[in-house]
């Protein structure tokens, strides 16, 4: 196994960033499609709400399950296992014949995922062991790069044809980092990933810390899932239907300078200190978003929301590795699937809420998640 050289380092880091822009890409699809399965498939808000759980649900188990067996695992065959299933999940969502397979197979591709991701961003963080906060701030901009495309991508898709060739195209993106994945070898430092027990195991979930960091990933997840799902469909009420899907571009091409800038402050700013900042803002833009604007006005609040709700994450992950940065990867999976549970279930219930009120009504519920995200940031950082 080589040592950690500047050529297999870099290497390791371009496919790693190269998966997470396709996954950016792949998820941020999911919202601009919402009224084309709508019309396509003929099922209601509450059933197009299903979407989000269906990958984020899956991807859970399936990080939770991998990541806390990370320290007794094969990182590279596990690295072609996620890769591989995730190119024929994708695949199989673009055949689908009826929304109920669009559905199972957003479940396999939750899985297929959910097994990259619990083993990409540890090695990272051993790459990197002493800029985890800039490194992971990165790692989240390539997503954001890609997740900023992906709407982008499927109004193309949708003017040149089928909604379908949206799912066909990133196949091969996946299949280049699988056969990427096969000609590298692991890194060094990789292996310092200790095997963790099940009193290691109690040990973590007791900390009152790391319950704070999950928790706040929860909302923060819930705010942003809100944006991903629901944003274009709530657009329409101001724009066009392409406009309306480009609305999400825009709110998260405010991710990549974003998390930039957070890149180069959160290691002298401190990380709780970050996400308490942040989040005091965040309260303000998102009253002005849904509750006082409307139109381009309310667009500029969003791409503010996006600036500021792009570092939190990456952020609070960084915080919690701190605690234990041997067990990286346990780490990295409780706050993903966190992110995760955030990001399925405040979705579904934004649609129930739409479904029985308004989308207006329903896009409220952002606001009370931040709220809560700024109570925990400032009962951390009082603690510290």
């Amino acid at each position: 196994m080589p040592e950690d050289d500047a050529a297999n380092r870099r290497a390791w880091t371009i496919v790693i960033f190269l998966f997470v822009f396709l996954g950016g890409l792949t998820m941020q699809m999911r919202g601009p499609l919402v009224r084309t399965f709508r019309d396509v498939f003929i099922v209601s808000e509450s059933v197009l709400g299903l979407i989000a759980p269906a990958g984020s649900l899956s991807f859970v188990v399936s990080i939770l399950i991998v990541g806390m067996r990370a320290g007794k695992i094969d990182f590279k065959k596990f690295l072609l296992l996620g890769t591989g299933l995730l190119s024929v999940f994708t695949f199989f969502v673009g055949i689908a014949p009826t929304f109920t397979f669009v559905l199972l197979f957003l479940v396999g591709r939750g899985i297929s995922n959910g097994v990259f991701r619990a083993i990409g961003r540890p090695i990272l963080s051993h790459l990197y062991s002493n800029q985890r906060g800039r490194i992971f701030n990165l790692h989240s901009m390539a997503w954001a790069v890609g997740a900023t495309i992906g709407p982008i991508f499927v109004s193309i898709i949708l003017l040149l044809g089928s909604w379908r060739w949206a799912y066909f195209i990133p196949t091969f993106g996946f299949l280049i980092v699988f056969l990427m994945i096969i000609k590298l070898e692991l890194p060094q430092s990789s292996r310092r990933e200790k095997i963790l027990s099940v009193e290691g195991l109690k040990k973590i979930l007791r900390n009152k810390f790391v319950l704070g960091v999950v928790g706040l990933i929860v909302l923060n997840g819930g705010v942003e899932g809100s944006f991903f799902t629901w944003l274009p469909y709530y657009a329409e009420q101001y724009f066009s239907g392409t406009i309306a899907n480009l609305s999400l571009s825009i709110y998260l091409a405010s991710y990549i300078p974003g998390r930039y800038f957070y890149s180069r402050v959160s290691e002298n700013w401190g990380y709780d200190r970050v996400i308490l900042l942040n989040a005091s803002i965040l309260v303000l833009t998102l009253l002005a978003a849904f509750v006082f604007t409307e139109g381009v006005l309310m667009m500029i609040f969003v791409l503010m929301t996006g600036f500021l709700i792009s570092g939190n994450f990456p952020t609070a992950l960084a915080l919690g590795t701190e605690h234990y940065p041997e067990h990286s990867a346990p780490i990295n999976a409780l706050t993903l699937s966190s992110s995760a549970l955030g990001l399925s279930l405040f979705p579904a219930l934004i649609g129930v809420i739409a479904d029985l009120y308004t989308i207006n009504m329903a896009m409220l519920t952002p606001i009370f998640l931040m709220v809560g995200v700024f109570i925990l940031a400032f009962v951390m950082t009082r603690r510290e």
